[in-house]
């Protein structure tokens, strides 16, 4: 079951489906492409998280004590459909490659990303001595529902072998964009045990954040 789960994490599952294209001449594996597409992407997402935190309490009703906060990241998924806009200039050559331009195609979209994880925190309070007299524990959980817009500039690198008069089928997909998020589905902001006071200052995800990503994929053309 992890090995699966690692896979999807790797492979996520992504279509494109495009209006009629033109092949390079002889010698060049790239396609000009004369219409725009339509993109869907669905897959899983898994949240990374910092190692366990640990310190000291220094509280002001003397309390003496260290505290663990082990943070620990979940499985989420995302879905998402959007427009594949392939221009039409002739942009600027790598002959090494050969490309006839560095950007091959826009790609726009909107969709829903779930993100998951959860915290457990234990206190082990000490008397004067630095023995442990008391130990508490408590946890807690989120998963944040978001609604996203994005938009991401693509550069295709062909790879492998071609036979004469044919373009290669195997490519390598690299992307840079920008992205918005917004939080449409908070979860709870707090512990199971309601009396639980964290030793450590808490933030939560904002509502609303703009951010740059970047995308590294393989693909496999079946025209």
């Amino acid at each position: 079951m992890r090995i699966f789960k690692i896979f999807l994490l790797l492979f996520p599952i992504s279509l494109f489906a495009q209006g009629g294209f033109v092949k390079g001449k002889k010698g060049n594996d790239y396609i000009i492409v004369t219409k725009n597409g339509y993109h869907f992407a669905v897959g899983p997402t898994y949240t990374m998280t910092k190692k366990t935190v640990t310190g000291e309490l220094s509280d002001n009703n003397g309390s003496r004590g260290t505290y663990f906060v082990d943070p620990a990241g979940d499985e989420g998924f995302f879905a998402e459909a959007g427009l594949v806009q392939f221009p039409t200039w002739k942009g600027i050559p790598i002959k090494a490659l050969k490309k006839s331009r560095i950007m091959d195609y826009w790609e726009f979209a909107l969709g829903f990303r779930q993100l998951a994880g959860s915290e457990s925190t234990t206190i082990h309070y000490k008397n004067a001595l630095g023995e442990i007299y008391d130990t508490i524990s408590a946890s807690g959980s989120f998963r944040n529902g978001f609604l996203y817009g994005r938009a991401s500039a693509h550069s295709i690198i062909f790879v492998g072998k071609k036979k004469i008069d044919q373009a290669r089928k195997y490519f390598i997909d690299q992307s840079l964009g920008f992205n918005v998020d917004y939080l449409m589905f908070p979860s709870e902001q707090a512990y199971d045990d309601p009396n639980f006071v964290s030793p450590v200052s808490t933030r939560y995800h904002a509502p609303l954040v703009a951010q740059f990503h970047y995308s590294l994929g393989f693909g496999i053309r079946i025209n």
